[in-house]
């Protein structure tokens, strides 16, 4: 059977590059509007997407042209809505370096029940000064101290959701308690950088873990990514690149004990999409001229120029070739999400490899990713007394 290709949408606010917001089709004043992100789920849920991709960065830029990119809380953002969706996942970013693992878990857990089984978790681990300020801290910490913390972080987040076992709540009336009192575990969590009694204080929820998703390209980057990541994303169009990429990741999940298929990788792709090809480089230029003319050149990898076919003969062949398991998508404007859609994914569904309906289930389920990673206990404890 074909595997299938992962389409993953980053929200946007300003589109891409940052100046794309002076384009007469942006209206930034909408970008604390809830609608305004609406708009763009509901256009990615017609387009049978996988998930949304809501990035984060917890300090201002220093760069104002960027002011607006990372200005709502990731969790806030996706439990509203959540509401006004049904199969789409949502992925959040929440950083380790900043937070406990104590708060991220249930905020998770939170998203994971009130989306009925659709929650992921963008992990990363801060390496802004501006960030470290923010949080009470004069530098950020080295990258060893970074990612030894974020290893121990998502430990304990996976301790915690399994703190209740799955059949904890029995609502018997002939019983006081609503709950098994033997099914609530203290996971007395102790690493060098991070504690946490537990349990939480949220019940299990429909994946018991949202779906763990990293982006860092370092060797740390690629190691947590080996050992924790459901999708990992990345930032290159060179199928080679891609190939040599996405085997490594593969070689370091298999050597941390799990599956050659436990993993997907889903580079950034930014679409410049038309009916010709003249038509797409011209929607570029005129939206790289938008920059002002002492700006730097932008010259992303991910940055790809032509028809709808050839955008989708570009994906499907590297797709086919192990180049990648999918594509996130980011957009340069918002019209542009509905130029992908209307006329992409159409190509994408009649070359067999991108689905016409979704399937049921969380989104682990959704994806075929179920969780397989080992969960120590053996310092978990009864919470409630016998």
């Amino acid at each position: 059977m074909q595997r299938p290709l992962v389409l993953n949408y980053v929200l946007t606010s300003q589109g891409f590059p940052w100046e794309a917001w002076r384009h007469p089709t942006m209206d930034v004043t909408r970008v604390n509007d809830l609608d305004f992100h609406l708009e763009q789920a509901r256009l990615a849920e017609a387009g049978r997407f996988d998930a949304l991709f809501v990035v984060d960065h917890r300090a201002q830029f220093h760069t104002p042209d960027a002011a607006l990119f990372f200005d709502l809380d990731p969790v806030q953002l996706l439990t509203a809505i959540a509401a006004h969706t049904e199969h789409i996942g949502l992925i959040a970013t929440l950083g380790t370096s900043y937070w406990t693992p104590y708060a991220a878990a249930r905020q998770l857990a939170t998203l994971d029940h009130l989306s009925k089984g659709r929650a992921g978790w963008n992990v990363v681990t801060s390496a802004s000064v501006q960030e470290a300020r923010n949080h009470g801290f004069d530098e950020a910490e080295g990258r060893e101290i970074r990612y030894g913390r974020a290893r121990e972080f998502i430990d304990a987040c996976l301790q915690l959701w399994h703190s209740w076992e799955p059949d904890a709540i029995t609502a018997d009336r002939s019983r006081l308690t609503p709950v098994d009192t033997e099914k609530i575990h203290a996971v007395n969590f102790a690493g060098e950088h991070v504690q946490v009694d537990g349990p939480l204080g949220t019940p299990r929820s429909p994946q018991t873990v949202p779906l763990i998703c990293q982006a860092g390209p370092s060797p740390a980057g690629r190691a947590l990514a080996g050992a924790y990541a459901d999708l990992v994303y990345a930032a290159y169009t060179d199928p080679q690149v891609g190939r040599a990429y996405r085997k490594d990741l593969i070689d370091r999940a298999v050597t941390a004990g799990r599956a050659a298929d436990a993993l997907k990788v889903v580079p950034h792709l930014v679409p410049f999409v038309k009916s010709t090809e003249a038509e797409a480089r011209a929607f570029q230029r005129e939206l790289l001229d938008l920059a002002p003319e002492d700006a730097p050149t932008v010259d992303s990898p991910s940055m790809v120029v032509g028809t709808p076919e050839q955008i989708a003969d570009r994906i499907a062949v590297d797709f086919a070739s192990g180049a990648h398991d999918g594509i996130t998508l980011g957009v340069p404007v918002l019209s542009a999400l509905a130029d992908f859609v209307d006329t992409v994914v159409p190509l994408l569904q009649a070359r067999g490899i991108h689905k016409r309906e979704y399937a049921h289930g969380t989104l682990r389920e959704k994806l075929g990713l179920p969780f397989t990673l080992p969960v120590q206990r053996e310092r978990w404890t009864r919470f409630y007394p016998a």
